[in-house]
């Protein structure tokens, strides 16, 4: 089980949609490759999610410090900033995707706002990296 890349404490698993990830109860979670998108594939099929509210969304933005430098918790190598569905990610090309408190509810507030990802188009090929 890996460490937080920022605070180095031991991270505990948990599920989300489906996905076991590594959480760290002060920082933020942990996604392997992949996870990211089977995260927000699952949520998308959610069936109990009340479409009216989509009516009222807007786009959610969180806090970004450019100046941290966070090392993957798997290889140790710098991660990268990229942003995401509007959102500042911490991503190893390698291994994952580090998302500090908050993220993913805003990422997936932000999906919620893409038409192709309601209608369900399963197939969005440049997530599959995440």
């Amino acid at each position: 089980m890996p460490n937080c890349p920022v605070c180095s404490e031991p991270m505990y698993h948990d599920k989300r949609g489906g996905v076991e990830i590594d959480v760290c109860a002060k920082h933020g979670i942990w996604l392997d490759k992949k996870e990211l998108y089977h995260i927000t594939e699952d949520a998308r099929r959610d069936e109990d999610i009340a479409f009216w509210e989509d009516w009222f969304r807007t786009a959610v933005s969180t806090p970004t410090d450019h100046d941290r430098k966070l090392g993957c918790p798997i290889c140790g190598k710098p991660m990268t900033l990229e942003k995401y569905e509007g959102v500042v990610i911490d991503y190893c090309t390698d291994h994952g995707t580090w998302l500090d408190s908050g993220e993913l509810d805003a990422i997936l507030n932000n999906l919620r706002l893409d038409p192709s990802y309601l209608r369900g188009v399963a197939l969005r090929l440049k997530d599959l990296r995440y």
